[in-house]
């Protein structure tokens, strides 16, 4: 089973949407408080018009200003982890992921180097899976002796898969070293 793709702009923008709806839930909630306070400030500017009333429009100017400044930060926010996303040497870059013998392989057109995953996490998203994995990273000199991790997620959108290719036989090719969490 093989699930190719390329990291771009669409790729990206897909992969934030599936990781708000799936895996944070404050960004979920920030972001319905926010259109809740301008649903709200309109109803009440609708009232402070109809009945003329001042401190209901100052009321309604504040939540809405406060539902406004909300919105606009979750969308510097999405927009400063695009820039920066763009900003990577994988951007563009065609990334493969073979599933074989319970672990998966990746391949990127970038690199001549081989990451292969024996075990993780995987959490089913409506429109793909995220892999979560550790990596380790070693010195790069000969006399380095340093080790360090890292945890690393991958959204694999279910549009790259084979034509042949199910959730479940996903899930069964990888489930005894994966941890794996279903919608």
């Amino acid at each position: 089973m093989r699930v190719e793709f390329v990291m771009d702009e669409a790729y990206l923008r897909e992969f934030h949407g599936e990781m708000v709806a799936t895996r944070l839930p404050r960004w979920r909630l920030h972001a319905r408080v926010a259109w809740g306070s301008v649903a709200t400030s309109s109803g009440l500017l609708a009232w402070a018009l109809g009945s003329n009333r001042a401190d209901v429009f100052g009321l309604a100017l504040f939540v809405g200003m406060v539902g406004g400044g909300m919105l606009w930060r979750l969308h510097r926010r999405r927009e400063r982890w695009l820039i920066h996303q763009r900003r990577l040497p994988t951007f563009g870059a065609r990334v493969a992921m073979e599933v074989g013998d319970g672990e998966l392989v990746q391949t990127s057109d970038r690199t001549s180097d081989v990451l292969a995953i024996r075990r993780g996490e995987l959490l089913e998203s409506p429109r793909g899976w995220f892999v979560t994995y550790d990596t380790v990273h070693l010195g790069t000199e000969p006399t380095d002796d340093t080790v360090s991790t890292s945890r690393t997620s991958a959204y694999l959108p279910a549009a790259g898969f084979d034509g042949g290719a199910t959730r479940d036989a996903f899930v069964e090719a990888l489930d005894l070293d994966f941890a794996v969490k279903r919608l």
